[in-house]
């Protein structure tokens, strides 16, 4: 899916400053030790707001897109910035030309999404 690294920008709110980063494929051991162990157990997290996070205890290794119980392919790509922390993540699912039954609203919704990441096609 995505096929090399994307270069992108981030901003750093605290000094309203852009950083580089890349979109990046995200490898399990990745997501184990730069999501799993960070994440949330970063010292400057605001202890009240974090505990409400609905992602706080995700399992990104286990992560799926699913339709109609159906897992479908997809691939977890992160914003990861010069120093290796992931500054966020994501799941992505191409519509390729696979046959799959959907409806035109659900078609719509997923093709409208598609372009968020990715090479220029």
């Amino acid at each position: 899916m995505l096929k090399k690294p994307v270069n992108s920008k981030l901003l750093f709110a605290p000094m309203q400053m852009l950083v580089d980063a890349q979109i990046s494929t995200l490898s399990p051991e990745v997501i184990q030790k730069r999501i799993m162990k960070r994440w949330w157990n970063d010292k400057s997290l605001i202890k009240s707001l974090s505990a409400k996070q609905i992602d706080r205890n995700w399992d990104w290794n286990d992560f799926a897109i699913e339709w109609n119980g159906i897992d479908l392919e997809s691939e977890k790509v992160g914003a990861i910035t010069g120093d290796g922390d992931v500054q966020g993540a994501m799941l992505i699912q191409e519509i390729s030309y696979t046959p799959m039954y959907l409806s035109s609203m659900a078609a719509e919704r997923l093709i409208d999404a598609a372009p968020v990441i990715g090479e220029s096609r």
